[in-house]
């Protein structure tokens, strides 16, 4: 006879499993695990590596601890929240089609936003989402919908990527946003997308233009950005100050 004890390790990865994405019906989460390879004749002990890959890929929760960078998206409002230690970016949902190119004013796509954060303070599927700032003001948003882990670990946070000769064609997914230098009322910030858009910030206003690229030429911190359109020209705009990844 097998070992009776070893049910409830299964029924906990697989609880664990479930509660990540509890929209998912019993039989889609064995559809999930059927896709990944598990059959009638699979081991426990496979079915719980395959649990235990779901939830690394996707937890139902974070810890204030957690080490990794992690894309959190809410509901009730609709929020992507990308956190890693240190940096909290924020993006409302976006809504309804893309618009055109140019000045993009009432597009579907408003401006991220950055900020040191203090710590996670609550963050589970199903429960709101509470982030501390870093002088300690407490941000709730709405109730997390999805976890997903962008990546394990992130080392330091003087680490940001060069994006440096990164074509359009290469994204596989990604988001960045950059930060380009300005003053305390005035400055810049580019979201790297399939679409690469454009936030200018004056003293009165946040002006939007969507750009259709294919290459950064020049891209990382540090270096002035250096775009080449899809039209055949060249952008060139202020130096990057910080680069942060939001997918």
């Amino acid at each position: 006879m097998k070992d009776p004890l070893r049910i409830p390790h299964v029924l906990d990865a697989l609880t664990r499993a479930w509660e990540s994405q509890p929209d998912l019906t019993l039989p889609q989460l064995y559809g999930v695990l059927e896709s990944r390879g598990i059959g009638w004749n699979s081991t426990d002990g496979e079915v719980m590596d395959v649990l235990s890959a779901l939830t690394a890929e996707r937890p139902s929760l974070l810890t204030a601890d957690a080490p990794g960078r992690y894309l959190v998206e809410t509901e009730q409002p609709s929020y992507r929240v990308t956190v890693d230690p240190w940096w909290a970016a924020v993006r409302p949902a976006r809504r309804g089609p893309a618009s055109g190119s140019g000045s993009a004013s009432g597009s579907d796509t408003p401006q991220p936003t950055v900020w040191r954060h203090g710590g996670i303070r609550r963050c589970a599927v199903s429960q709101p989402l509470t982030v501390l700032s870093a002088e300690g003001i407490v941000h709730r948003f709405g109730l997390v919908s999805r976890i997903t882990v962008l990546a394990a670990t992130v080392d330091s946070i003087a680490d940001a990527p060069d994006l440096s000769g990164l074509h359009r064609a290469e994204l596989d997914g990604h988001a960045y946003l950059l930060r380009l230098a300005g003053d305390d009322h005035a400055g810049t910030t580019v979201l790297v997308d399939h679409a690469l858009w454009v936030f200018d910030v004056t003293r009165r206003e946040v002006r939007r233009d969507k750009v259709s690229w294919s290459r950064l030429v020049s891209a990382s911190v540090g270096s002035e950005l250096v775009i080449d359109r899809s039209d055949g020209g060249t952008m060139r705009l202020p130096v990057v100050e910080q680069v942060t990844v939001l997918e």
